[in-house]
């Protein structure tokens, strides 16, 4: 009798599990960025690197890698970046390792509606606070602090998607996308905390990473100096994926190229 009951039971589990794969393949599915190679030509010189994404099972960065693989390369440059998450899926910390082993980790706090309160930067040779102020009127985040860089004014629109960054020691400029064209981060959630901590901890140097992460396509970058950045050149692959597209600046003459490569996830 107990024998009849143990395969009973073997049966059924097997069905529960082939039940589970079926319904895992049947599930929708997304294409998310595994790879992103941008090759920076200026004066015919090329410096290139290839970041690779790792997810979690909610479909969120966890992990940054970055490889350098032309170009003079400074030890302060990122080695990883690491991202934690609440259990409400915001950002609750970032935590970066560069190429020399500094470390840095930014800390957010939220209210209970998941809006940014406060920001706290940790380095091995600095460390501040930031003070937040948000309008929920125009979904505006106020940065504020002692740095000679504050304030800054960052603009999201109703979805998150960043699009306008303001301040008395930053270069002002706005985004144009196509929001009727996807972008290569079409499936991401669009997190305020990541665009926030790119302009913060390292000044707009990646920025120029961070384009790509639009779920729209871009199709050029303002700024106040007149030195715009234009997107072009775009094409997709079978799936209609952003498989490659390059951007210029119309005053430096520095060309940027991304190509990516896609993974298809369970939504």
């Amino acid at each position: 009798m107990k024998t009849l009951i143990k395969n009973l039971l073997l049966i059924i589990s097997s069905i529960v599990v082939i039940n589970c794969s079926k319904d895992n393949d049947n599930a929708p599915k997304g294409y998310f960025p595994k790879k992103i190679v941008i090759d920076n030509i200026l004066g015919g010189l090329s410096n290139s690197r290839e970041l690779t994404f790792i997810y979690n099972n909610n479909n969120l960065i966890t992990t940054i890698n970055f490889d350098y693989t032309s170009g003079t390369i400074s030890e302060e440059s990122f080695k990883t970046i690491r991202l934690e998450y609440t259990q409400n899926n915001d950002i609750k910390e970032i935590k970066t390792t560069s190429l020399n082993n500094k470390q840095t980790t930014t800390t957010f706090n939220h209210d209970d509606f998941g809006v940014i309160t406060s920001i706290h930067f940790q380095g091995e040779e600095s460390n501040f606070d930031m003070i937040t102020s948000y309008d929920p009127q125009s979904n505006m985040y106020t940065i504020d602090g002692d740095l000679a860089n504050f304030p800054l004014e960052f603009n999201f629109d109703n979805k998150d998607v960043f699009y306008s960054i303001s301040g008395s020691a930053v270069i002002d400029r706005n985004i144009n996308f196509d929001n009727q064209e996807t972008g290569p981060f079409k499936n991401l959630r669009q997190q305020p905390e990541l665009i926030i901590w790119s302009e913060i901890s390292t000044f707009g140097s990646l920025t120029v990473n961070l384009y790509y992460l639009y779920p729209f396509k871009i199709e050029k970058v303002n700024f106040q100096s007149l030195n715009h950045r234009i997107f072009e050149n775009f094409e997709r692959d079978s799936n209609d994926n952003l498989k490659s597209f390059s951007s210029r600046t119309l005053v430096a003459g520095v060309e940027t190229n991304y190509t990516i490569e896609y993974q298809n996830r369970n939504l």
